[in-house]
Formats: C-alpha cells, sequence, structure tokens
C-alpha cells in the first residue's frame, strides 16, 4: 500500500492544536483567499489533498463535490477523519514519495498545501498527482518560497550604514536535505522532521517532465504589520520579500 511511518505523527496533536479548524493565521488570511480567488469550485469538481494533513483544506475550500485526502501520517488522518463526517470527504494513508493509485474517478483538481518541501522524493508526488489528475486538470503547488525561506540557509541582515533590512541567502541551487526541529525550545524532545529544498528550475522540470504546463506563478507576501522603533523597515521589507510561492499548473491533453 506504500504505507511509511513519518515523524509528523509524534507532533500530530500540536500541529492540529496550531492549525484547528480554520488553518494557520497564514493559512487563513494568505493562502486560503488566494485559492479561492484562482478556484471557484462546483459540484461537479473534485479535488485531490496531496499531503492533506489533519484535512483544514477540506473544510475551508467550498463548492468541490467531492474531496479525497492523503497523507503518510495515520495519527493526523485520524484527527482529519473527527473532524469531517461530510459523506463527499474520504481520506486515505499513503506514503506520497512512492507510487499509489486510488481505486476513486479521476479528479479535475489537485493540491499540495505546505507539504511539497516536505516530501523525499517530490518528482513521484508530481507523477501521483498526475496519475489521478483528468486531461487539462489542474495542480496547484504552495510551498515556502524557494529564494527566500530555505531553513538554514537563509535569514534577514541589516545594513548598519543604511539602516535597510535584506534577506541573505547562502545556498540555492543545490538539492537539499534539512534536519527540521519540531521542538526547537525543548531539548527534552525529539522530534523532528526534514525539508527538501529544490530550486524553481528543479520543480519546473518536475512539472514539466510530468506533462504539466505552468500556468501561473504568484508569490504571496505577509499582511502582518510591525509596530515599534523598526517598523517602518520591518513592514517594508515584509511587502517585497515573498513568504509563500504557488504555482498553478494544468495537466496536458494525452490525445
Amino acid at each position: 500500500m506504500g504505507k511509511t511511518k513519518t515523524s509528523w505523527g509524534n507532533v500530530s496533536k500540536w500541529y492540529s492544536k496550531n492549525v484547528g479548524e480554520k488553518g494557520s493565521y497564514y493559512h487563513d488570511q494568505v493562502i486560503f483567499p488566494f485559492i479561492e480567488q484562482v478556484w471557484n469550485l462546483g459540484n461537479d469538481d473534485s479535488l485531490l489533498d496531496l499531503g492533506c494533513g489533519e484535512g483544514v483544506l477540506s473544510r475551508r475550500v467550498k463548492g468541490y463535490g467531492r474531496y479525497h485526502g492523503v497523507d503518510a501520517s495515520n495519527k493526523l488522518l485520524t484527527i482529519a477523519r473527527e473532524k469531517n463526517n461530510s459523506d463527499n470527504v474520504d481520506f486515505s494513508q499513503y506514503d506520497l514519495s512512492r507510487e499509489f493509485s486510488l481505486d476513486t474517478p479521476l479528479f479535475s483538481h489537485a493540491a499540495v498545501i505546505l507539504a511539497f518541501q516536505n516530501v523525499e522524493n517530490p518528482n513521484m508526488l508530481v507523477q501521483n498527482a498526475s496519475r489521478h489528475l483528468i486531461d487539462e486538470g489542474e495542480l496547484l503547488l504552495v510551498i515556502n518560497h524557494p529564494a527566500y525561506r530555505i531553513p538554514k540557509g537563509s535569514g534577514w541582515g541589516v545594513d548598519h550604514d543604511s539602516g535597510l533590512h535584506y534577506r541573505k541567502i547562502y545556498k540555492y541551487m543545490s538539492k537539499q536535505k534539512i534536519r527540521i526541529d519540531m521542538n526547537p525550545g525543548n531539548k527534552s524532545t525529539k522530534n523532528f522532521t526534514y525539508s527538501y529544498h529544490h530550486s524553481l528550475t528543479d520543480i519546473s522540470r518536475m512539472l514539466f517532465m510530468n506533462g504539466f504546463t505552468i500556468k501561473l506563478i504568484e508569490e504571496l507576501v505577509s499582511n502582518k504589520v510591525s509596530e515599534g522603533k523598526n517598523s517602518t523597515q520591518e513592514n517594508f521589507i515584509r511587502k517585497e520579500i515573498p513568504m509563500f510561492m504557488c504555482i498553478l499548473a494544468k495537466k496536458n491533453n494525452e490525445n
């Protein structure tokens, strides 16, 4: 069945509390409003949610006729099922890094919301999306910005002469496997996961090689507002350096 253990299961309760019913702050205020702009789903549309976690997308995106969430974590899927009792919502446990096939009709839409960079083999994830989409079906990737938000490979800096804030990038083009401590402030716990960095070139090639054409790339910035001594610069740079990148791609017609 391609099932696997996942380090996300160890922090499932913490993650579920953080995400809640509506999603985290950035889910609720930045990402989901964008999804509602690009997708106006109707009863004839179906949505495949890859890396669904505890199923927040199923509760926030409206209008679909059928939803199916896939994740590697059994604990997160248990929470997803507890929070969703609709007849048109279903979940399955699979490792997105491995090939799998759902015994369902093909989907009109597929989404990977902040999960792409947690998958060790994202090329297989894209293949799995293609395998389950109808021709001309759409795939939406929402990722931490691959150029500006590289764990342990980027950071903020301040030019002491001008006082300007800027983004420091140490490493971008190389593929990276980066350990992420899930409770960095608690040294008594050893829960961690990995983030897998790929350049935009890598991601676009994965899509192209698996039969997708990119329709849109949108970069989303934070809408938070700072107050205090450095607020002017912080608010300015927040609008200039995007947090997320959204890639909307269409599966090519095979005929």
